[in-house]
């Protein structure tokens, strides 16, 4: 004879399913919009030469983030290239890209190397990932 309990397991997985679908999360471009401007001077969210696509501001949550991120990556990208490449060599990662920033974000502040020039950049790779991050939904 079988067991009550176990009609009720595609139910319950029915229900988590279901339930995933309208749990409130916000999609990654809902944190991707500024809604409030952030004040150029702040030398704190400052990169590269200040450049137009390092423009920050705030998303709903209050949180930093750049106002167009594929152009801050971009930039990004050619404005610490060597940095960029240390890190990957020290710590044999994969190419930087959309997809994969993640292990820059954790080993960049971790460099080791006597160029302190390299080390600053190297160091702000993590600070840039830290804010770049806030747009999208983790």
């Amino acid at each position: 004879m079988r067991k009550p309990y176990i009609g009720f397991l595609p139910l319950f997985c029915l229900a988590l399913l279901l339930g995933g679908c309208f749990n409130g999360v916000k999609s990654s471009s809902e944190l991707s919009v500024v809604v409030k401007e952030m004040d150029a001077q702040n030398p704190q969210f400052s990169f590269g030469n200040g450049e137009e696509a390092y423009k920050m501001g705030y998303n709903k949550k209050d949180m930093p983030i750049f106002v167009d991120t594929d152009k801050a990556f971009k930039q990004f990208c050619n404005d610490y290239e060597d940095a960029i490449l240390e890190v990957k060599k020290q710590f044999e990662l994969a190419s930087i890209s959309k997809t994969n920033w993640e292990p820059y974000l954790t080993y960049g502040w971790q460099l080791i190397t006597d160029d302190e020039s390299l080390r600053q950049k190297a160091s702000e790779i993590s600070s840039f990932f830290d804010f770049y991050e806030n747009s999208f939904e983790r």
